[in-house]
């Protein structure tokens, strides 16, 4: 747990666990058929009063939010209650929209909502448990973009790539000088707590499920 959690040494484990490729498209396929109008953009001006005044002002201004560069967008699969909209991060959501993220346990109700429990997501729930779903979503990166240099905090992520193209990398280092190209069908733990970021440098989009694992469960799923 000490090499997982305060080592910035490492950039990603590779799960044993694999899962279908074709029943990632076909989950993909669906839920965009399903659900396009969930998606958010940070792109789209129609979708920064969902952001808060900060956030939006910066990406008026400045072109871009926070870290993220380019044509980034996605779906938020875990929320404590049902929306029928597009969410934005939790943690740049205006709350006076989303009061529900000023809730102090809004980390623990943040499940995967019924309405996207199917095909492969039952499965994968069942299998890696609810506990590695946390706070679910779809992230999607158009050709061209990507998230800057940064550092997060120790809380681990899972990558699990949906689309990608060879060109798509998860980058580690000051200067982005280790690159993952991530695989579909591949589960991957990935070191935030380290200088990382990405780039698409490829002509199709990249999409991946980018979940929170949680801490009492992540031993567990590294030894499937």
């Amino acid at each position: 747990m000490e090499l997982l959690y305060k080592d910035t040494s490492w950039g990603a484990i590779e799960l044993n666990y694999e899962l279908n490729p074709d029943k990632l498209l076909k989950y993909y396929t669906e839920f965009q058929e399903t659900f396009s109008h969930c998606y958010f953009n940070f792109n789209d001006p129609v979708y920064h009063d969902r952001l808060k005044i900060e956030v939006s002002k910066e990406y008026m201004e400045l072109g871009y939010c926070g870290y993220y560069c380019g044509d980034i967008g996605g779906y938020t699969l875990a929320w404590p209650t049902e929306r029928y909209e597009p969410l934005p991060p939790s943690s740049q959501a205006n709350i006076d929209m989303f009061p529900e993220t000023l809730d102090p346990i809004f980390y623990d109700k943040c499940n995967v909502l019924p309405k996207y429990r199917f095909g492969l997501m039952q499965e994968m729930l069942e299998v890696l448990g609810e506990e590695s779903f946390k706070q679910c979503i779809i992230s999607t990166h158009g050709p061209g973009a990507k998230i800057l240099t940064h550092k997060d905090s120790d809380a681990k992520k899972l990558h699990i790539p949906l689309i990608t193209n060879e060109d798509a990398f998860f980058t580690f280092g000051k200067e982005r000088e280790v690159k993952y190209n991530l695989k579909v069908g591949k589960i991957y733990i990935l070191n935030t707590n380290s200088y990382h970021g990405t780039e698409n440098n490829g002509k199709s989009d990249r999409a991946h499920f980018i979940t929170r694992i949680d801490e009492s469960i992540i031993q567990d799923v590294v030894a499937l």
